[in-house]
């Protein structure tokens, strides 16, 4: 089968190269699945950097998640029943192939109804929204959150998601030619970190939109002095939950906010939250999930496919900041 590996961690466009390796011997409870499409999300790019939370052991096949037919079973009750169906999957070993291997435990079957383009997305974005807003944040119709990258796909989903339950968002953006697709989506206010005032205006902004109270949570993908501003533009015991650090740089503040103001900054990992909850939790999700992408709600917009042979037009693609949705692999 063709796949895309990395024999060492680094520049995703300098590392991985496509390669034809033998379909190995499925152990029991694992299933083989042959792949339609699966996203490029910042978090493969990490992880072929070297820059994931769960370090790579090179040689590796790339790609966490995406959507198949599972064409072969290890063997038994579980893995047998899905032979055939198509599945969405979170696979240890890659997705970036034309046949992923996965437990049968990490495959769940979609209906016809869920294309393959939103299918292939069903995991690290949608679940991530869902989770972080209604599960870890528990954030109530009428308050306020607020928002790094704003203008990312998952970003975007969080606007929509709380407009959907009543929740008014505060959006950063680093520009402003951003404020107008945000305000359309159901953003309830845009704030540019490149107009007057940079950063370090940011908590006065929130403080008038939030009538001088402060947003209730914030979620931070950057971490960095914005992070730090974002706890700045909390409320009293508002929580900040940490789910990215793309500037690479270490998160400094008062600890008096925590001491005498009660906030709380936390980290947010999904595949450690998953690890911490029941199958049955992970069954309502699901659903939830599937309908929020049926609904347009969590919904993944897709700017472009690529056949596995032009990686690196994919990937440059997938780092460009302005680009208009997902990028994908088709097989």
């Amino acid at each position: 089968m063709l796949a895309l590996q990395f024999d060492r961690c680094g520049p995703p466009t300098e590392v991985l190269r496509l390669v034809d390796c033998p379909d190995r011997s499925l152990r029991p409870g694992e299933l083989r699945i042959r792949m339609h499409a699966a996203p490029i999300n910042p978090s493969d790019l990490l992880y072929i950097a070297g820059n994931y939370p769960l370090p790579a052991q090179p040689p590796c096949i790339a790609g966490f998640e995406g959507v198949g037919t599972v064409i072969e079973s290890g063997g038994g009750f579980l893995a047998r029943w899905r032979k055939g169906q198509r599945v969405v999957v979170l696979s240890p070993e890659g997705t970036w192939c034309q046949h992923a291997i996965a437990p049968a435990l990490r495959v769940i079957p979609v209906p016809e109804t869920l294309r393959d383009e939103q299918a292939a997305t069903f995991f690290v974005n949608p679940m991530t929204a869902l989770v972080m807003i209604e599960r870890v944040l528990r954030l109530r119709r009428g308050q306020w959150l607020v928002q790094s990258a704003a203008n990312s796909v998952l970003g975007k989903m969080i606007i929509r998601l709380c407009r959907s339950r009543g929740i008014h968002t505060l959006n950063l953006v680093r520009r402003s030619a951003s404020i107008p697709e945000l305000l359309e989506i159901g953003a309830d206010a845009v704030l540019p970190l490149d107009a007057a005032g940079g950063e370090a205006a940011i908590p006065d902004l929130v403080r008038q939109q939030t009538k001088g109270i402060g947003a209730a949570a914030g979620i931070d993908a950057v971490g960095g002095t914005l992070a730090s501003t974002l706890l700045e533009s909390l409320a009293p015991r508002g929580r900040l939950l940490v789910y990215g650090l793309l500037s690479g740089q270490p998160i400094a503040f008062n600890p008096r906010l925590l001491m005498t103001q009660g906030k709380q900054i936390e980290g947010f990992w999904l595949a450690e939250w998953f690890q911490r909850h029941s199958p049955l939790t992970m069954l309502g999700l699901i659903r939830q999930v599937t309908r929020g992408i049926l609904a347009g709600t969590l919904a993944t917009p897709v700017a472009a496919t690529y056949p596995l042979d032009d990686y690196s037009a994919a990937i440059a693609h997938a780092q460009q900041s302005d680009r208009a949705g997902k990028i994908l692999f088709r097989f």
